[in-house]
């Protein structure tokens, strides 16, 4: 068994605590990896302030790049010295990825209806989980058009939709966990993507921190400054 060091939620409304921790050996089926890197995800924020359900004390981060240590009984699909990716949250794919300035946020649904005719956006994808974005993305959406909600809002969000409106818009309202793909297949196209320069995920990078930048990252996220911060390690 080894001493690791990882950020570790003592409880829930607890501070992350960085401190170290016994790893023990791979058991069946399980893969143990040298991280890389690591992204601060949101969700990780929603499990410190109990929205999301988690046993404590908790390691948390699950965005994870590495490369295989050792392997438990059984494992086939993976072998020590692959470079991996860690996943339990699977990404989304996108053509595009637009960077918003927060400046004229409040014009938004405006100026979208605007460079649309007035009839709005095919797909509407909020990543936000808040009231004001959901209801945001709802009104940009065309008739019969498509808002589907990726952020993970907290409880006492509340989204009012008139039941005139509900019918009249024939619009569709969805939820998407962690992006509905399944990651065996979908992540290789992602990463091909990421290595052809298709898809720019540094452009979603804002920040680049070590271990112990960690507390400091949750606190900026909880008030919505930058983007993804990214653990490199």
């Amino acid at each position: 068994m080894d001493t690791v060091r990882a950020a570790v939620l003592p409880a829930v409304g607890a501070p992350l605590e960085v401190t170290h921790i016994r790893l023990p050996r791979p058991g069946p089926g399980q893969v143990r990896v040298r991280l890389a890197a690591a992204g601060v995800c949101h969700s990780d924020l929603s499990l410190t302030n109990g929205t999301l359900r988690q046993p404590v004390p908790a390691v948390l981060g699950h965005e994870g790049s590495g490369t295989v240590l050792s392997v438990g009984e059984g494992v086939e699909t993976v072998a020590p010295g692959e470079r991996v990716v860690l996943n339990w949250a699977p990404a989304c794919g996108a053509t595009e990825f637009v960077r918003a300035d927060p400046d004229g946020a409040d014009t938004a649904v405006k100026e979208i209806r605007a460079a649309t005719g007035r009839h709005g956006v095919d797909v509407a994808l909020e990543c936000v989980g808040r009231a004001e974005s959901i209801r945001a993305a709802w009104s940009a959406t065309r008739r019969g058009g498509r808002t589907t909600v990726v952020g993970i809002g907290g409880k006492e969000e509340q989204v009012a939709f008139s039941a005139l409106e509900l019918f009249y818009f024939a619009r569709t309202l969805s939820g998407c966990v962690y992006g509905n793909c399944d990651p065996a297949v979908e992540l290789p196209l992602l990463a091909g993507q990421v290595r052809s320069g298709e898809l720019d995920l540094g452009a979603l990078v804002t920040d680049r921190i070590g271990l112990d930048d960690i507390p400091e990252a949750f606190e900026r996220m909880s008030r919505g400054v930058g983007g993804r911060a990214l653990v490199v390690f």
